[in-house]
């Protein structure tokens, strides 16, 4: 059993794209506890809630009822609450105004989804805002956004700024294409990479069982050290609100 803390999942139902009631989120985490989650951070789209009419209060109250299910179920896994925020001018309001009620888990540390194709001069002021308030962004899946593949210094910069990263499991087993795998690959040789997370939004994506396969695919290309780093320590010091470090 691995003991993997995951941070970036859509587990709740009524909210995305994610599962459609209570019994799927419970097939999912069924999964997730078999694969070695311990811990696992329940994290909406944001737009989502907006055409929803749900806040961050909704996220809490859905998490609480789908902790109790699962451990009714006798599945050993605690759900915390987060929210998956998008690279737009409302994450500034939001920096300014409740910052804590976007954040994972209540720590500093903020979900933020970067585009596919596209990351430009905006982005960055987004990323020096948090630094400004002392906060944390956690850019996630950057090994799939066409532009950061074609011009790496702008990740390197954004780092330097303190944001950290999130790599995406599916993308490191190349179920992305080939092209977003060399780059997570890259980021993780080059020790920028912060952990590694499901993003599972459905029990038939069967994301699970490859973040294991993605844990042994890292192992064998960089040693047990660095897996469990991305896996393990990493994920759960952002969960108790602590700063990881890229490097030891």
């Amino acid at each position: 059993m691995k003991n993997f803390t995951d941070i970036k999942s859509h587990i709740i139902p009524e909210f995305d794209d994610g599962p459609l009631n209570f019994d799927e989120s419970l097939e999912i985490l069924f999964l997730a506890e078999k694969s070695g989650i311990s811990k696992i951070i329940a994290t909406p789209h944001y737009e989502n809630l907006l055409i929803n009419n749900k806040n961050f209060k909704d996220v809490e109250e859905y998490v609480e009822k789908l902790n109790s299910l699962a451990h009714k179920n006798s599945i050993d896994i605690n759900i915390f609450s987060g929210i998956s925020l998008n690279f737009t001018e409302k994450i500034i309001d939001i920096i300014d105004t409740e910052a804590q009620n976007f954040s994972l888990n209540k720590t500093r540390f903020f979900l933020i989804e970067s585009t596919f194709n596209y990351f430009d001069e905006s982005n960055i002021k987004i990323i020096e805002k948090f630094r400004d308030k002392r906060l944390y962004p956690i850019v996630s899946h950057p090994e799939r956004n066409i532009y950061l593949r074609k011009n790496y210094k702008i990740l390197e910069e954004i780092i330097n700024l303190g944001a950290l990263i999130q790599i995406s499991s599916d993308s490191i087993i190349g179920n992305n294409g080939d092209t977003s795998k060399r780059f997570a690959l890259e980021i993780i040789e080059k020790k920028h990479a912060t952990c590694i997370s499901s993003e599972i939004h459905n029990k038939d994506e069967i994301l699970f069982p490859n973040l294991n396969a993605s844990y042994e695919l890292i192992t064998e290309a960089f040693g047990e050290k660095v897996s469990n780093k991305l896996f393990i320590s990493n994920p759960q010091l952002i969960l108790d609100g602590h700063l990881p470090k890229f490097e030891d």
